[in-house]
């Protein structure tokens, strides 16, 4: 019985380490692509001024304001 307590007990950690990879990987994935959509969300922002048709262009972010 000692012996399976012990092993239980060694994979409860190794869930736990492997939990915390898990987050670490999604908040560093969460940040380069936030980064990522808003570069893009600049080229695309500076395709529609340049655009014949678009007559008023705005475009706002609520953590960033408006641009």
């Amino acid at each position: 019985m000692q012996f399976i307590l012990q092993k239980e007990t060694q994979e409860a950690e190794r869930k736990r380490i492997e939990a915390q990879g898990v987050s670490d990987f999604q908040r560093i994935v969460r940040k380069a692509s936030a980064s990522s959509c808003s570069v893009e969300g600049d080229r695309g922002d500076g395709k529609l001024v340049d655009s014949q048709n678009s007559k008023i262009v705005i475009i706002g972010n609520p953590k960033n304001g408006l641009r």
